[in-house]
């Protein structure tokens, strides 16, 4: 088993002075006006923009435009979103409390009866749905919904959180058909300017957000597939971030002063997996060996260009439930040694 990749984020340090931009009186909005979108290199990219469609709502979110009822922090803890509260009435049933004042992008109101909509419909679309959410009914009533699973279903909520389950404005996509694909409705801080397929997306900020407002007026996605050419791009100064860098570049990047290099553990393995059932490696002393005889460190560091991290266990250490783990240390000489215990000749 394998290290975790780290996820290696560019931005130029002209950044900073556009985040500070905020909103103020009709001078500063004029001046801020005149200031260039962010652009931003981007490496995957969606089959279109309806985020109940597949996984496409993990790109609208990346956007700024889409939102769930709940969200994970960091420590992997449930938090309110589109959602106030909610409570779990009995084993399978739960009450959930929309925030007041939610709209949508076109300017109709987030309520009960339209989040039961867009839950039907991503059941209705997505194929993880479904069974994920085990729903067999949903009640609104005003600014809440009831939903009674057809089984306990502790991960309910959790799966809520997924972004196959965005909140869309549901009737509108019944309005516009194939449209919405290009066109969707959603609830987030910024909403749709302009869909290039397969080229870019603009998002600007959405001034009747219901949360904070963003401080950036208007963000560029660009889709750069290849990697070497987002890197040209950020050195040229034509996108200010970029993502998934080659790792071999890091270390040439991070001697540019005007180039800031961020970088975040994933929850993303590279890992070997043993079948249990083929001879040999049905013997447990033969899946130590092979264990120690893995130089985690080499590499991390060699392979990776330090940009991984050794593994001690199938959960990578930033998730609560993969720390703490103790791992197999690099040992050739025990590994042979096991092998041999298993009757298992070194040639």
């Amino acid at each position: 088993m394998r290290g975790k990749k780290v996820v290696v984020l560019l931005a130029v340090t002209a950044l900073l002075v556009m985040m500070a931009v905020g909103c103020g009186n009709e001078a500063s909005k004029s001046s801020q006006e005149e200031v260039k979108p962010l652009t931003v290199g981007w490496s995957q990219w969606h089959s279109n923009l309806d985020p109940n469609d597949g996984y496409n709502g993990w790109y609208t979110m990346e956007y700024g435009m889409g939102e769930t009822l709940v969200k994970t922090s960091e420590g992997m803890n449930l938090e309110p979103w589109l959602a106030e509260s909610w409570e779990s009435v009995d084993d399978s049933t739960w009450k959930i409390k929309i925030r007041d004042h939610v709209k949508f992008h076109n300017g109709k109101k987030v309520d009960g009866a339209a989040v039961k909509a867009s839950l039907e419909r991503s059941i209705k679309m997505n194929a993880r749905a479904p069974g994920l959410l085990d729903i067999a009914s949903i009640e609104a009533e005003g600014n809440e919904i009831i939903v009674k699973n057809n089984n306990p279903n502790p991960s309910f909520m959790s799966s809520l959180a997924d972004p196959f389950a965005t909140i869309v404005d549901a009737e509108a996509a019944e309005k516009l058909g194939d449209k919405f694909k290009d066109e969707p409705v959603l609830t987030g801080p910024f909403k749709l300017k302009e869909h290039v397929k397969d080229d870019h997306v603009t998002v600007v900020r959405n001034d009747d957000y219901w949360g904070d407002k963003p401080k950036l007026q208007e963000v560029k996605f660009k889709h750069i597939k290849d990697a070497n050419t987002r890197l040209m791009a950020l050195q040229s100064g034509e996108v200010q971030v970029a993502d998934k860098i080659p790792a071999e570049q890091i270390e040439v990047l991070e001697k540019d002063e005007n180039i800031k290099v961020l970088s975040e553990s994933s929850v993303r393995q590279h890992m070997l997996i043993f079948n249990l059932i083929r001879p040999g490696l049905d013997d447990i002393y033969v899946r130590k060996a092979i264990n120690m005889a893995v130089n985690r460190d080499d590499l991390a560091e060699k392979v990776m260009s330090g940009s991984g991290i050794p593994a001690v266990g199938p959960f990578p250490e930033v998730l609560p439930y993969g720390s703490g783990l103790k791992g197999y240390e690099y040992n050739v000489e025990e590994a042979k040694k096991l092998l041999d215990d298993a009757a298992y000749a070194i040639r």
